[in-house]
């Protein structure tokens, strides 16, 4: 069972000796892992990768960088790079990117944490001036979310007023004996929701972890 495929670019012939390495007009066949599938589709990092080392391969096998652009139809300036990058690495695989640089430190991100779970009730705008910061809404919101904390509309619920506590305990008193045990007992009661008619809803904003009461 073959443990590796072999790929070379489209407008090149394939060379007669395999992976045989030599300064002639034929390309050498680039060495690349199966995958799980064979109608699985190799990640373009995956042929990127196995160009670089075919690129250092023909390099050990003295191979001029010339002809290496050549037959890898490359550019030479890309032999000399990823030549130059095994000289002083010792390799030439992809390099850990640190990403986007922060806005922020460790030290404001938890101070901005802490403002939201003391106001949940406070928007970006109020966080990021209490707080002293001069940074976009969208960046606090980024650190909320990390936090997993994240934007809600609370519901809105009238009070319970007196008239409200007697029309419960009228209901109560009316309907409860003449319909007996058995048919309360199959009865489930819920307050839980909330029906608004208004359609923009509740006007209040609120940060929260999620799941949390």
């Amino acid at each position: 069972m073959q443990d590796a495929v072999f790929w070379k670019h489209p407008e090149t012939p394939v060379a007669s000796s395999g992976t045989q390495f030599a300064a002639s007009s034929s390309a050498p066949l680039v060495e690349l892992p199966l995958t799980d599938s064979q109608d699985d589709c190799l990640a373009p990092s995956m042929v990127i990768q196995a160009l670089r080392n075919s690129i250092i391969n023909m390099h050990k096998a003295n191979v001029p960088k010339a002809n290496i652009g050549r037959q890898l139809n490359i550019h030479k300036t890309t032999v000399y790079r990823w030549i130059e990058r095994e000289n002083d690495c010792g390799n030439v695989n992809q390099r850990e990117r640190p990403g986007r640089w922060r806005h922020t430190s460790k030290e404001q991100d938890g101070l901005i944490v802490d403002f939201a779970r003391r106001h949940p009730l406070s928007n970006t705008t109020v966080t990021k001036r209490e707080v002293g910061l001069q940074v976009s809404s969208q960046t606090i919101r980024r650190i909320l979310h990390e936090a997993d904390i994240h934007h809600f509309k609370p519901a809105k619920k009238p009070f319970v007023t007196e008239s409200h506590r007697q029309e419960i305990l009228s209901f109560a008193l009316e309907y409860y004996k003449p319909l007996g045990d058995e048919f309360w007992k199959k009865v489930i009661f819920c307050d839980e929701k909330t029906f608004s008619s208004d359609e923009r809803g509740s006007l209040l904003h609120c940060w929260l972890q999620r799941n949390i009461t």
